[in-house]
């Protein structure tokens, strides 16, 4: 794996926008565009002689044959998750992750997804945010890691913090007149919640074209709102699959 430092001097706050009909989650502000490493160069072997070359050449054919094998999906963090609170979220999106299907697909293949879910969930840490619609805030430098096994590149953030007063860790009254909605999902959900990280994880994850896969939406709800739907298309069958 290659990581690659770095510091921006921005916040990355997704949050809950209070609404009739949605409530939209604001992701990061940044317009940093760095390249990554590019991935380690083939190594070569070099033959004389007439058994040199068989055997060279069966090496080349196995290396060819393992680097084709699909990488093993990492295992769920369990009792290394920190909070217990919103680790029923973090298992149905890892779940979600873990199998091929559409959803992991667009978030990089299982692999790849399952890893970045984990190594997001590795780093949160609860925190009291004076603004109780706030899920989750990332911010600080900056990590860019090439996942040699994957080809897949993605970040990481120094702080990820969970709001403890916010929608992983409310459930909000029945009663209430204003239902509060990630995406078309209500907040108490299951899949309300676990879309709260899926959206996250795809500001993480950098797509074959070179950008991260969900825009910078910063405190744009229109973008942020777009961004969900985006998530929420791509993993609804999925999603609708939780029970409530």
């Amino acid at each position: 794996m290659r990581l690659r430092q770095m510091f921006l001097a921005f916040s990355l706050i997704p949050a809950i926008h209070m609404s009739a009909s949605a409530q939209r989650i604001f992701s990061e502000r940044d317009e940093t565009r760095d390249a990554l490493a590019q991935a380690r160069p083939v190594e070569t072997a070099k033959a004389s002689a007439p058994d040199e070359i068989a055997a060279a050449s069966a090496n080349a054919s196995e290396r060819a044959n393992v680097s084709t094998l699909p990488a093993p999906v990492p295992t769920p963090l369990g009792n290394a998750l920190r909070n217990k609170t919103y680790a029923g979220s973090y298992m149905d999106a890892y779940r979600i992750l873990r199998e091929e299907n559409a959803c992991s697909r667009f978030f990089g293949g299982a692999a790849n997804a399952a890893e970045v879910l984990n190594r997001f969930a590795e780093q949160l840490k609860d925190e009291r945010f004076d603004n109780p619609n706030v899920a989750v805030e990332m911010s600080g430098a900056v990590m860019l890691v090439r996942d040699n096994r994957t080809g897949a590149s993605y970040r990481l953030f120094e702080r990820v913090a969970v709001n403890s007063g916010g929608p992983l860790y409310v459930t909000p009254s029945p009663g209430r007149a204003r239902r509060r909605l990630i995406g078309r999902f209500s907040t108490e959900t299951r899949a309300a919640r676990a879309l709260i990280l899926l959206h996250e994880i795809g500001h993480l994850v950098r797509g074959a074209d070179g950008d991260w896969l969900l825009p910078n939406d910063g405190h744009n709800a229109d973008l942020s709102g777009r961004n969900t739907d985006t998530v929420e298309r791509n993993c609804l069958k999925q999603l609708t699959a939780l029970k409530h």
